[in-house]
């Protein structure tokens, strides 16, 4: 590939090019050649206005390679929660209880007990606070593991039983505040606590130590897990380098440093979208990879069979504003994937309107491998990106139960 410059000097010129033909054509159309030199000049001011990009910032979580550690993050939760160790007292667990559940509540410091990973019977709950002799708060989070089923259900059952004359108030913390299971379990979004928690005046004169631990915290929510900074930062850079294809060295090399943000982005919102799907999903997301896969465990069939759906995503579908969807099974050997093909085939003509319906083609001349290809448009829109990749995911997601019947009749066969 060419540098920036001559790849840009390339575009000019094939426009000019186009221009004088469609000039040929219609001679009622002036070629102006100061269109480009203007064109030029309004790309230089608009990159020149870009804030220099710091990068994410490093936080403890990040440090220990824990970024994105349920158990870590959850660690580090209770610690800012917990009156005797945050330096800042029961604020914040008071204004967590009169944001979410509208009751105005004085904690006292010495009574508080904060518990992590609390047994009672079967079940280890992520936190349970003891406010007060006769209060309760429980929260179960979930960054980006789905509850299992009946799991919050079970925890208010627990609770109500051990704890009967306790007032008792239930929190599921998740990403974007999905529902629990039980009813009692009020949802929060990580967004909501981080704006609880931000609204809480730290006394940094007091502990700057824990000072700086707490914006820590805060700034890990923001950054990695809610990521609303990170992916405004990529999508002024990006939607640069797609609205004029053209770039410089150095936007080039800031839109690859971002390309795993942008990867880690579409992960957070896909498992989040399959948490809505019934089976144990596993999500093979590599920034390095062109491809990224969603499929079920049962998909691998010993080590022989390996079913998956797949996004054909790289950092040129920008450019060409479109990307490849497949669901691709692939085999150790020709007889196993015959054998997959023969037993799927049986079934295609119950599911062939549906193909038709949703534009997917079954067979695909250059995708041997793909038993559903299409090609999608995307608006090139970063802060998009996962809407249009989980309508393209949810066109797909009827082939699911077919495939699990194979693959149920395969592991039969056996």
């Amino acid at each position: 590939m060419n540098d920036p410059i001559t790849e840009y000097r390339i575009q000019i010129n094939h426009l000019r090019h186009e221009y004088e033909r469609t000039l040929l054509t219609n001679p009622v159309i002036k070629y102006d050649k100061n269109y480009y030199i203007q064109r030029m000049a309004i790309l230089k001011d608009n990159y020149s206005r870009l804030p220099i990009s710091k990068g994410r910032p490093l936080t403890i979580p990040a440090i220990f390679n824990n970024t994105y550690d349920e158990n870590f993050i959850s660690d580090y939760l209770a610690f800012i929660l917990n009156p005797k160790q945050n330096g800042i007292g029961t604020a914040p667990l008071e204004s967590l209880i009169s944001s979410v559940f509208d009751q105005k509540v004085e904690l006292d410091a010495d009574v508080v007990e904060v518990h992590r990973e609390f047994q009672i019977d079967a079940n280890r709950i992520d936190f349970v606070i003891e406010l007060d002799e006769e209060t309760l708060l429980v929260i179960e989070n979930k960054i980006y593991a789905s509850e299992s089923p009946g799991q919050t259900q079970n925890y208010y059952k627990s609770i109500s039983c051990h704890y009967p004359k306790h007032v008792c108030y239930f929190i599921f913390l998740t990403p974007n505040g999905a529902t629990a299971s039980s009813e009692k379990f009020k949802p929060l979004s990580y967004i909501k606590l981080c704006n609880i928690l931000r609204s809480v005046p730290y006394p940094w004169l007091k502990d700057v130590q824990k000072g700086v631990l707490w914006e820590d915290f805060l700034n890990h929510l923001e950054e990695y897990i809610i990521m609303k900074k990170s992916m405004n930062e990529v999508s002024d850079k990006s939607k640069l380098y797609i609205e004029n294809y053209v770039m410089i060295k150095d936007l080039t090399e800031a839109f690859k440093r971002d390309w795993p943000n942008v990867i880690q982005f579409l992960r957070v919102k896909i498992i989040e979208r399959m948490s809505q799907e019934a089976g144990d999903w596993e999500f093979n997301f590599i920034p390095r990879n062109n491809w990224q896969q969603v499929f079920l465990k049962n998909w691998i069939v010993d080590n022989k069979i390996y079913v998956h759906y797949e996004f054909h995503l790289h950092q040129g579908c920008f450019a060409d504003g479109k990307f490849l969807m497949t669901v691709d099974v692939e085999c150790s050997n020709k007889t196993d994937y015959q054998h997959f093909r023969t037993l799927f085939e049986k079934q295609l003509p119950t599911l062939q309107s549906q193909y038709d319906d949703n534009g997917i083609v079954y067979q695909s001349k250059d995708r041997n491998v793909s038993i559903a290809t299409k090609w999608f448009d995307f608006t090139k829109d970063l802060s998009k990106i996962d809407i249009e990749f989980i309508q393209a995911l949810d066109e797909f997601l009827f082939l699911t139960e077919p495939i699990n019947q194979v693959v149920a009749e395969m592991n039969t066969n056996k």
